[in-house]
């Protein structure tokens, strides 16, 4: 029943906005990225969600494509490595780190943060050369979907928005109605998708 309106969803659009709300005090955080795809040896990301107190969710376009408006005039609407940076270097000092499906999250942000490009994944984590390496915060991630399968293991592969509607009710905007015609999420301006993504 309280959804939406009990919940704000916010879009980031400058590093300077970034700073000011990770630099509030918080002891837990949630967060999701957005990519191209799903398989991390092509795919890259676009942008990542996050939320501290339950109620105020965050999307922070890191990548999307620049785009031109009806004057001609280039627009880029990205905050890049920095905004990266700032949210990893923020979960140092919260106590809890709450994901869904840790594995794919926690690699994306790392694979972001490799020095060399254009290497396979098996070779990157070889080498480590990570500037987010996050198994320094492995003591404080919990994944989400890993509670959920264990409370129900007829459900296989539990899904963000189908465990959203299960256990809470909610229908939230669909990846499906918020990608359009878009090839995927690099291809959004950061102002269509925020709210699926927070």
């Amino acid at each position: 029943d309280l959804y939406p309106s009990a919940y704000n969803f916010y879009l980031v659009d400058t590093i300077e906005k970034l700073e000011k709300i990770l630099s509030l005090n918080f002891k837990a955080i949630a967060f999701d990225t957005e990519t191209t795809g799903l398989n991390l040896d092509t795919s890259f990301m676009v942008g990542y969600s996050f939320c501290y107190d339950g109620k105020n969710a965050f999307y922070v376009p890191v990548n999307h494509a620049p785009y031109i408006d009806e004057s001609g005039v280039e627009h880029n609407e990205s905050l890049g490595y920095k905004a990266v940076e700032l949210f990893y270097n923020a979960l140092e000092k919260v106590n809890y780190i709450f994901t869904f499906n840790q594995r794919f999250d926690i690699r994306v942000i790392e694979k972001y943060g490799f020095i060399e490009e254009n290497i396979g994944m098996q070779e990157r984590y070889e080498r480590r050369t990570c500037h987010f390496d996050m198994s320094k915060y492995f003591d404080k991630l919990i994944d989400v979907q890993a509670i959920i399968f264990d409370s129900d293991t007829n459900i296989p592969y539990p899904n963000l928005k189908g465990s959203e509607e299960y256990y809470l009710g909610w229908r939230g905007a669909s990846f499906k109605d918020t990608l359009g015609s878009a090839e995927n999420f690099y291809h959004l301006r950061p102002n269509e998708c925020y709210i699926y993504a927070a």
